[in-house]
């Protein structure tokens, strides 16, 4: 969202007359968008494979675990994954790019989560 909005509204104030449309989707359909060519450019936090697409990298992010004020591991600055042990984790879905990663990083420790709070949406 910091890089779409900003761009969205110098372009509308440079090309009044465009009509734009702003949809946000999740990952899991984008093969049907783009083979139905439903969008002219798409921005997302995930490598593209797909025939019909070209992705250009912009940006490199480090992933970051955000937790209440008052949370037992708030103020530190690094968390080890162990950590994580016994906690209540909001998670996206299997399947979804970020979650497998994510899987992968805490079964490399055989880290499991109390409850897992699912969504759709890496910005929830």
């Amino acid at each position: 969202m910091s890089v779409v909005a900003p761009a969205v509204a110098r372009f509308s104030q440079d090309m009044p007359g465009v009509e734009i449309s702003l949809d946000l989707r999740g990952h899991r359909d984008m093969d049907s968008w783009i083979n139905g060519r439903e969008y002219d450019l798409g921005f997302g936090n995930v490598p593209i494979s797909h025939h019909a697409a070209v992705g250009t990298p912009m940006a490199r992010a480090a992933l970051e675990l955000l937790m209440p004020a008052g949370h037992r591991l708030a103020g530190h600055d690094k968390i080890p994954l162990e950590a994580l042990r016994g906690e209540t984790l909001v998670n996206q879905l299997p399947g979804m790019l970020l979650r497998n990663q994510v899987d992968a990083l805490l079964e490399t420790r055989q880290i499991r989560a109390a409850r897992e709070v699912l969504t759709n949406s890496s910005q929830m």
